[in-house]
């Protein structure tokens, strides 16, 4: 349970039962996009982690009291249950040490807000989306940048927008 008094609130396990989840299921997944229609429905991938992010994580979390920022392959994504809704919280990556960009080398501004939103793999000299999911890919909003960096490395908050 939340205590939404006092937060930011340190939601680190269940975003890594989320990434356990994500790592799981993907098999099957994998096994559904063999034969997708990408030409009529080429959003499945980002709508499949957006519905399980608002299932798995936002009604677990806030239980019903509020919304999550998207959690998907495209940042402009939108929410797939309740499109209306605003996100009032989000959740936000911080690391008890200085962390650097995978892709570019540059320092993690974790005071600038890094919010999660999503998870990749380091596979044949390029970041993409299958599994294990070791890397967080977060952003910073108010920068519009973009930064890779080991899941390992990380703890997750709930914050209040």
């Amino acid at each position: 349970m939340i205590n939404f008094d006092e937060l930011p609130c340190d939601i680190t396990n269940h975003i890594n039962t989320f990434r356990d989840f994500l790592n799981t299921t993907w098999p099957f997944l994998d096994k559904l996009m063999e034969d997708h229609n990408w030409d009529d429905d080429g959003y499945f991938i980002g709508d499949w982690l957006q519905v399980n992010w608002e299932f798995f994580v936002e009604r677990e979390l806030l239980e019903e009291k509020g919304f999550l920022t998207q959690f998907s392959v495209s940042y402009l994504s939108g929410r797939i249950t309740k499109p209306e809704a605003i996100a009032n919280y989000t959740v936000l990556a911080k690391s008890e040490k200085q962390l650097i960009d995978a892709r570019t080398g540059m320092i993690i501004p974790f005071d600038k807000g890094t919010r999660l939103y999503c998870f990749s793999t380091y596979k044949d000299n390029a970041y993409g989306l299958y599994p294990p999911f070791d890397y967080a890919e977060l952003v910073v909003d108010s920068e519009k940048k973009l930064y890779t960096v080991p899941v390992k490395d990380l703890q997750f908050y709930l914050v209040k927008l």
